[in-house]
């Protein structure tokens, strides 16, 4: 399909796994179904020995992708040609796709520049998958990698509004992603990425910030490009950095491409610093990350083992706080707190163990929490506000940072390919209008830019400016050692941190009573689902498994291992051995 007001309709690539039918018509009415085949590898069909007659042919594919279409036609009574002495063979029968594709991959970005490069690889299923998620954060598909590094989404559906893609953050860091958004138009060959069609989609042209992209023509103004650097070209667009995200529209029969980078994490090389040996030091990590969930459904009875289902929201604007729970020693140990990267978050001198208690990083003997800065923020202190020392200025107290949880509205997508036009609230006044971007529906078409589901949060990094000194200058030293600085690291340091998310008026933490399903009449199964009875001759189970004694007793005398003692189930207990009756 065209990009609107442009509605005409191009063939696209061949629908894998179709399926063809042959029913008969009499008198322009439909007859008894003839023939049912799949079609070959290749999407082609042929079916041969066609009495002369009227029929109609009907396609669709095994993956219910592609809702029925069918075609009349009618083979000559003069035989070999069709409709009126016009050929059998129909080319490409186009088929109506009432999905769009997505087509995600993760690879393994080895140079860290967001680019699926010839020789790197795509990760799989091992540690990967991607997540389509509504605006809100409730989730509407998943899927895993394959070993290629492919996570091909074939059936979203047009709802006319935005989605947001997620690339999961698993055991690899993030290094950017790469994209390709279908402009809509006829299909012409792949041919890299000098003109990346992947034989699928119309590559749209990417232009600066602020210049519109001209629908009818499809590009940018001379001089408006924004090409990139990886390919020369402005046909797609990569972006570099910690990018899990990416909201976008999709239309009916539209194929667009994310591929999202990942790399191993780096460590730390320090020569020298322990009896002459190079120390290997854990360096980069991805920091402290999750979603603030509102709990519709909450079946357990601990909440510590609270499940999230895909069904629940994420709640955005959520204040969370970092905390230090024990101080940090670096290796080597026994040295705290002398060394690169031993942090004593009170100043006490002292190795603190983590307690599950909030270390004390303000030195003034307390715990202190942070202040709660609620929705609207900004405007501290609100009376949605919580001051806890009542000085009117937001404190951080204890913590080593404050977060928010995102927010689809705080953080609508910008810069969309396509022509501006004006809004206006009030049509008869022109005061009220506006020109809207990244706008939901149809004539916007097909988008990719950033963007982000709500609820999610995390903690990378410490807010160094309000911590003590101290600390503040024993961190920088350790930034700037060459072994750190050389991969660029300023994030947390390994150690144990307590996160507290802040309950925002309207809320309530989930709690154990809270439970609120599973209930009504006790389930007592049928006494025909019971195993049968064993009526054999009585039998003493021995203290232990049988495997772990010298003869196969279960003796404690003949345990092979007097350490690994584990007992039998029913030990010391008279049971029937399994002869049965019914």
């Amino acid at each position: 399909m065209s990009r609107p007001p442009n509605f005409t309709f191009f063939s696209g690539r061949d629908f894998p796994a179709c399926w063809v039918a042959l029913n008969s018509m009499v008198n322009g009415a439909l007859g008894k179904g003839l023939y049912a085949a799949p079609c070959a590898a290749d999407s082609t069909f042929a079916i041969p020995n066609l009495a002369p007659g009227s029929y109609q042919l009907a396609i669709w594919d095994a993956n219910m992708t592609a809702v029925f279409a069918q075609t009349a036609f009618s083979v000559d009574t003069t035989g070999g040609t069709c409709n009126g002495g016009l050929s059998c063979d129909f080319g490409d029968v186009s088929v109506f796709n009432w999905f769009g594709r997505l087509n995600t991959a993760v690879f393994s970005d080895s140079d860290q520049d967001g680019f699926w490069d010839p020789t790197e690889a795509g990760i799989g299923p091992e540690s990967q998958d991607v997540t389509i998620r509504w605006r809100d954060g409730t989730v509407y598909q998943n899927f895993a990698t394959d070993n290629g590094g492919e996570a091909p989404f074939d059936t979203v559906f047009p709802f006319f509004h935005w989605l947001v893609a997620e690339a999961s953050f698993a055991n690899k860091k993030a290094t950017g992603a790469t994209f390709v958004v279908d402009a809509g138009g006829a299909v012409l060959p792949d041919n890299g990425w000098t003109y990346p069609s992947f034989d699928q989609l119309t590559p749209q042209p990417q232009c600066a910030a602020g210049v519109s992209y001209d629908p009818v023509t499809g590009t940018c103004p001379a001089g408006g490009e924004e090409n990139n650097p990886n390919t020369g070209n402005n046909l797609s667009r990569t972006e570099t950095g910690v990018v899990l995200t990416q909201a976008f529209q999709q239309f009916l029969g539209q194929t667009s491409v994310m591929q999202f980078g990942k790399a191993d994490y780096k460590t730390f090389e320090f020569p020298s610093i322990a009896n002459g040996f190079t120390t290997t030091f854990v360096g980069e990590n991805g920091g402290i990350s999750g979603m603030v969930h509102y709990a519709i459904t909450r079946a357990e009875d601990d909440p510590r083992f609270t499940a999230v289902e895909t069904w629940e929201p994420g709640i955005p604007r959520v204040q969370l706080n970092l905390y230090a729970d024990g101080d940090i020693d670096c290796f080597p140990l026994n040295n705290f707190p002398a060394d690169s990267c031993d942090i004593d978050w009170d100043g006490d001198g002292v190795f603190d163990a983590d307690d599950n208690v909030i270390d004390d990083v303000n030195m003034n003997g307390l715990v202190d929490l942070a202040d709660a800065d609620n929705y609207p923020q900004g405007n501290f202190p609100g009376p949605e506000d919580i001051d806890r020392n009542g000085n009117t200025t937001f404190d951080l107290g204890d913590a080593l940072n404050v977060g928010y949880s995102d927010s689809w509205d705080d953080s609508l997508p910008t810069g969309c390919q396509g022509e501006s036009f004006t809004f206006f609230t009030d049509p008869a006044d022109p005061a009220t209008g506006t020109t809207p971007d990244c706008y939901d529906g149809l004539r916007n078409f097909n988008q990719i830019r950033p963007g982000v589901f709500d609820g999610g949060w995390a903690f990378e990094g410490y807010d160094r400016v309000s911590l003590p000194v101290a600390i503040q200058t024993k961190l920088t030293a350790f930034y700037n050692t060459p072994a750190v600085a050389s991969v660029g690291f300023e994030g947390m340091l390994p150690g144990d941190y307590i996160v507290e998310a802040n309950t925002p008026a309207g809320y309530k933490l989930v709690k154990e009573e809270d439970r609120n399903v599973d209930f009504g009449e006790e389930f007592i199964p049928s006494a025909q689902a019971l195993p049968v009875t064993c009526v054999g001759d009585d039998h003493l189970v021995p203290p232990h498994f049988s495997m772990l004694t010298k003869d196969g007793s279960g003796d404690a005398a003949m345990l092979i291992d007097p350490a690994v003692n584990d007992p039998a189930p029913f030990a010391g207990t008279r049971v029937r051995s399994a002869i049965a009756r019914r």
